[in-house]
């Protein structure tokens, strides 16, 4: 079986460490899962990716309109759990696709 481009790549900051992460649609399921998989944040999803706990929170640092809250349960589970602002998501919300190629992500703390 041929092995697909890596054609998504990631920045990603956890703790201090700062790493870039190459992927491709599909591989991971939501952004939740790619963190726990690559850069090992432990408690992060408790909710298996349900958008209730708030332990996937991340900020994204350069991100465009195009990935703003949308999901009304998403922002009660935001504001919930710290002060909202408009870069703050739950990584479990967010689908790895092409359109987050680039992105600058730092997760905070679950």
């Amino acid at each position: 079986m041929m092995e697909r481009e890596k054609n998504i790549t990631l920045f990603i900051e956890y703790n201090g460490n700062r790493q870039t992460v190459e992927t491709f649609a599909g591989e991971y399921r939501n952004l939740m899962v790619l963190i726990k998989d690559q850069m090992w944040v432990e408690g992060i999803g408790e909710c298996g990716g349900m958008a209730r706990c708030g332990t996937c929170m991340v900020e994204l640092l350069n991100a465009g309109e195009n990935l703003a809250v949308t999901d009304t349960k998403e922002a009660a589970v935001i504001r919930r759990s710290t002060t909202a602002h408009s870069t703050i998501r739950l990584a479990c919300q967010i689908l790895v696709d092409e359109t987050i190629s680039g992105l600058q992500i730092k997760v905070l703390e679950p």
